[in-house]
C-alpha cells in the first residue's frame, strides 16, 4: 500500500480508509494516533498493553485498523 505514516494515519482517523495500515513510524505521529484512539476512531489490532507500549515511545510490530473494521469483524464472528 503506497503512502506514508502521517497521511495514512490521518486518513484512517478522519475518513475510515484505508482499512489497515501494515506499517507506521509512530514516532512521527504519536499525538495523532493517541488522539484518534481517545476519540475511538482507530485501534491497534492487538491488546491494550500493546497499544500502551507502542504509544509510550517504544517500538513493536502491530497492525492499526479503523474502529469500523473491528465492528464489522465482531458482527461477522457473532453470526458464526
Amino acid at each position: 500500500m503506497p503512502g506514508n505514516s502521517t497521511i495514512t494515519a490521518t486518513s484512517m482517523i478522519e475518513k475510515n480508509t484505508p482499512d489497515m495500515a501494515p506499517e507506521f513510524w509512530t514516532n512521527q505521529i504519536r499525538a495523532t494516533l493517541a488522539k484518534g484512539g481517545e476519540e475511538g476512531r482507530i485501534v491497534v489490532a492487538g491488546d491494550y498493553a500493546a497499544e500502551n507500549f507502542l504509544l509510550n515511545n517504544k517500538a513493536m510490530w502491530s497492525q492499526w485498523v479503523p474502529k469500523n473494521v473491528v465492528k464489522k469483524v465482531e458482527i461477522a464472528l457473532a453470526d458464526l
